[in-house]
């Protein structure tokens, strides 16, 4: 399979983990009890997936369980600050703030320390996708009074780009095991980031009274984005194992961008602004330029 077939059945998978986030998110209060819960139960399942599709057999090296961490606390943290997002802007803007932080996060880490080439069409693509980014966010003021949601802004951007790069780290680090190792310790380590944030969040509740408890559908929910992520995690691997981590978050970033504005404007009814269409725009092109 080629490195561009793998990019769009990734980002096809992606669009359908959206749509049930979204969907998921529609009608209730995310809590951070029930986000919690949901990535704990996440990871059980994840752990369950990988453990038997490595023929019940786990390899790991101290690099292994090095990157397995910080990967782990990326992948909890990023779910958490997009569940987050979801429940406070579109999801159309959503996407514009995690495809801004996938691009140049990675793109400057490829160039500036990877010692990634910079061909003209990649920065021309980057600096199109960028453009697309960012215009909706400037024309927006929906969020613009809250100082303390700028920030949480400003850490989904960063937080968008970092686990691109560590995948990357791996692919080329020495002494490591398969990855269907690496991504169950990954998940190891997201059951006890995420165990230890239930136990926090039940002593909290119980001076209010109150403790939010997932239900049924919703661990359903949660189990099927599990088990696509792992998918698209196991791709995205593969992918940057044939080219640099600056094409592929151009790339991504840009497929993943139009797919999720089809999917705010055809599935959950959100209005484009001129700016977001304009991005659209945007984006298309860099596509064809940076590929």
């Amino acid at each position: 399979m080629s490195a561009y077939l793998m990019l769009f059945t990734m980002q096809f998978l992606n669009l359908v983990s959206l749509v049930l986030a979204k969907k998921l998110q529609l009608g209730m209060k995310l809590t951070p009890s029930y986000m919690f819960q949901a990535n704990f139960i996440s990871a059980i399942i994840a752990c369950v997936c990988l453990f038997f599709a490595n023929g019940c057999e786990i390899n790991f090296t101290d690099t292994t369980i090095i990157y397995a961490f910080f990967f782990g606390f990326l992948s909890a943290a990023s779910l958490f600050f997009t569940m987050y997002a979801y429940s406070h802007i579109s999801l159309t803007l959503t996407s514009i703030i995690s495809s801004a932080g996938a691009i140049i996060v990675p793109m400057l880490f490829g160039l500036l320390i990877n010692n990634e080439p910079a061909s003209f069409k990649l920065i021309l693509s980057a600096f199109l996708m960028l453009i697309a980014a960012v215009l909706p966010v400037i024309k927006d003021v929906s969020f613009g009074s809250s100082k303390k949601f700028i920030w949480f802004l400003a850490l989904y951007f960063v937080f968008s780009g970092l686990s691109n790069i560590l995948n990357k780290l791996y692919t080329q680090a020495e002494n490591v095991t398969d990855t269907l190792s690496y991504f169950f310790l990954t998940n190891v380590f997201m059951f006890f980031i995420c165990g230890v944030g239930i136990i926090c969040t039940l002593i909290i509740s119980r001076k209010k009274g109150t403790f939010d408890r997932i239900t049924l559908p919703h661990a359903i929910n949660s189990g099927t984005r599990t088990v696509l992520s792992l998918i698209v995690s196991y791709l995205s691997l593969s992918v940057l194992t044939i080219i640099p981590v600056s094409l592929y978050a151009v790339l991504s970033s840009s497929i993943a961008l139009i797919g999720n504005a089809i999917v705010s404007r055809f599935i959950f009814k959100e209005k484009m602004s001129i700016a977001a269409k304009i991005s659209f725009v945007l984006a298309i092109a860099s596509i064809f330029i940076g590929g």
